[in-house]
C-alpha cells in the first residue's frame, strides 16, 4: 500500500546502502535514491566549541590541566548507579579523578544528588560551583546547552542512554572533540554510527559496571591509549563530514525555477 506513494517521490536521500535497500524494496524508485551519509555528523562538529571555553570552564569549576575528568553526557535513571560505582572503583587508584554527570533530563538533578550524598562523596551542582568555588569529587550539570564545553574537560567520556534499554545519546560531539568515549551495549538510536565508531577503534563498548570501572581505570591511567582513541575518533569525525554539501546540492535541481508561463491571480 506505501509503492504507489513512494513512486511519487522525485528523491530520496538515505543515510546508509542499507536504508536505501528497504526503501527500494517498499517501492520506491530506485534510480530517484541516493546514498549520502549521516547529516548527524556535520551537526556535531558545529555544535563544537571553542576551545578558549573550555580553559574558561575548567579554571572556573577549580580544575587542573592534568586532573583526569570523567564526563559522563546525557545519562537515564539507573545509569548514574552505575557510574558512581565505578568512579568509587577507579578513585581507588587514581586518587585525583573526578566526575562530572549530565543527566538528560533536569528534573532528576535532586535524585542524582541523593546517589551521591549516599556514597559520601563531595558533590555540588555547576550552577553553584561557578558561582561559589569549592571542593568536589562529583559535579552535576544542572544547566541546558552546556553539554558540548563539558566534554572538552574530559579525559574520557561515557554517553548514557546506553547502559540500560534506551538506545543511547549522540557520541559525535565527543568523537569530535577527540575523546575516547566508552558506550554501553543499547546504542540502537545510533546504530551506523556506533558501529564505525566501534569498527575504526575510535569508541570502546562496555555491557555492565564491572566493564566500565575495567575501561574507565585504563584509559585514565594510560594515556597512550586513550590519546590514540581520541584521535581516531576525531579522524573518523572529520572524514565523515560533507553530507549537509551533499543534500544542499542534490537538492538544489528540485529548487530551481521551473520554466514556463507563470500562474497568477488577483
Amino acid at each position: 500500500w506505501l509503492a504507489p506513494f513512494l513512486q511519487k517521490l522525485d528523491l530520496c536521500l538515505m543515510q546508509t546502502e542499507a536504508d536505501a535497500q528497504r526503501l527500494i524494496g517498499m517501492g520506491a524508485v530506485k534510480e530517484r535514491v541516493r546514498v549520502l551519509g549521516n547529516l548527524k555528523w556535520d551537526a556535531g562538529v558545529s555544535a563544537r566549541p571553542p576551545q578558549a571555553a573550555w580553559e574558561t570552564l575548567r579554571h572556573q569549576l577549580g580544575l587542573t590541566p592534568d586532573e583526569p575528568v570523567i564526563v559522563a553526557g546525557s545519562t537515564h535513571r539507573g545509569e548514574e548507579t552505575e557510574l558512581l560505582n565505578a568512579f568509587g572503583a577507579v578513585r581507588a587508584g587514581v586518587h585525583a579523578a573526578r566526575l562530572i554527570i549530565a543527566p538528560r533530563h533536569l528534573e532528576r538533578v535532586g535524585e542524582v544528588e541523593g546517589l551521591i550524598r549516599q556514597r559520601q562523596l563531595a558533590g555540588q551542582r555547576t550552577s553553584r560551583l561557578l558561582e561559589t568555588p569549592g571542593p568536589w569529587d562529583v559535579a552535576i550539570v544542572d544547566t541546558l546547552g552546556q553539554l558540548p564545553t563539558y566534554y572538552g574537560l574530559a579525559t574520557v567520556v561515557f554517553v548514557g542512554g546506553s547502559l540500560i534499554p534506551h538506545g543511547g545519546q549522540n557520541p559525535i560531539e565527543p568523537a569530535s572533540l577527540g575523546k575516547p568515549v566508552l558506550l554501553g551495549p543499547w546504542m540502537q538510536n545510533f546504530a551506523e554510527i556506533t558501529e564505525r565508531l566501534l569498527t575504526h577503534q575510535a569508541a570502546w563498548q562496555v555491557h555492565d559496571g564491572s566493564e566500565l570501572t575495567t575501561h574507565l581505570t585504563r584509559l585514565l591511567t594510560d594515556g597512550a591509549a586513550a590519546a590514540t582513541m581520541g584521535r581516531r575518533a576525531q579522524a573518523l569525525t572529520e572524514e565523515s563530514l560533507g553530507c549537509a554539501q551533499r543534500t544542499l546540492d542534490a537538492l538544489a535541481p528540485l529548487l530551481a525555477p521551473r520554466s514556463g508561463p507563470r500562474v497568477t491571480s488577483n
